[in-house]
């Protein structure tokens, strides 16, 4: 499991579980963390939400080496789109949001279009 998921009253913790990688994030890790995002903006019950890491370091970025992956093989699995993902949906306008560059360029090419 790549994100523990702590609640303690009305505080939500997101700990990101890959401290041999200085818990950098991945698919498996974007998509667990927008799925999490996702549960806790419905449940009434969470007012705050908490990230954290474990290990020596919160997060050092994407994973390099998957990013290498998926750029040598076009049919690399891409998940659920990760934390793109959330913030395409929440602005309810799916069919203008897609990832561009893999996942990790802004909407269409333009952030101002996921807005």
């Amino acid at each position: 499991m790549v994100l523990q998921i702590h609640d303690d009253k009305r505080v939500r913790t997101l700990t990101l579980d890959r401290p041999d990688a200085l818990n950098a994030f991945n698919i498996e890790l974007y998509d667990a963390t927008a799925r999490a995002l996702r549960e806790a903006a419905e449940e009434p019950g969470v007012a705050v939400v908490l990230l954290t890491g474990n290990g020596r370091a919160f997060s050092a970025g994407t994973d390099l080496l998957e990013m290498a992956r998926i750029a040598a093989d076009p049919d690399f699995d891409q998940g659920e789109g990760g934390v793109l993902a959330v913030a395409c949906r929440r602005r309810r306008a799916p069919t203008q949001c897609r990832p561009v560059a893999r996942r990790l360029s802004s909407c269409e090419g333009d952030a101002r279009s996921c807005r």
